[in-house]
């Protein structure tokens, strides 16, 4: 098995953790359509209110060890926004 393949198939146990927990336990994120948004287009309050929300979040753990394995393409994931660069939050500074 490649490290790449590894990888995936520890990801999908993460993400099937994390799904099965929410189940029953939704996380604070749920319905919340910035928390799929690309970074770029998150401005700092944004960010900063989304931080907060995730602090809050029973799934916390999860949700931040499924991320920190799989290294998601997009999305805000246990405090931390993965996609591209802050292009929002470059136009502040």
């Amino acid at each position: 098995m490649t490290r790449n393949s590894s990888r995936f198939t520890e990801a999908a146990c993460k993400l099937d953790a994390l799904t099965r927990a929410g189940v029953d336990t939704p996380p604070a994120c749920e319905g919340d359509d910035a928390f799929i948004a690309d970074k770029g287009t998150l401005l700092p309050p944004e960010l900063s209110r989304m931080r907060l929300v995730c602090s809050r979040c029973p799934l916390f753990d999860l949700c931040g060890d499924y991320a920190r394995t799989a290294k998601p393409e997009a999305g805000y994931w246990a405090g931390i926004a993965y996609g591209k660069p802050e292009r929002a939050a470059a136009k502040t500074a």
